[in-house]
């Protein structure tokens, strides 16, 4: 089950692509995060049902984002 807070995180990453400014200083001006932890905190809800089904489309990208990451660090 989403808590507030995680859902805050999804719709953040939702609405950020049009935010004006770096998106770390968005992060932690709206969401009082660092960066590192909102990261890490939306890797974790990739792996959370409720998030898909909360919001599947925006889940989804992240997931490809992650895994275009990861096959980038392993070419290395």
């Amino acid at each position: 089950m989403l808590t507030p807070e995680d859902r805050a995180l999804i719709d953040f990453e939702r609405c950020s692509i049009g935010m004006e400014g770096p998106k770390d200083w968005n992060i932690e001006n709206v969401l009082g995060l660092t960066a590192d932890i909102y990261y890490n905190r939306l890797r974790n809800l990739i792996f959370d049902r409720s998030a898909g089904q909360y919001d599947a489309f925006t889940i989804r990208r992240l997931a490809l984002l992650i895994d275009d990451e990861m096959a980038i660090e392993a070419a290395g």
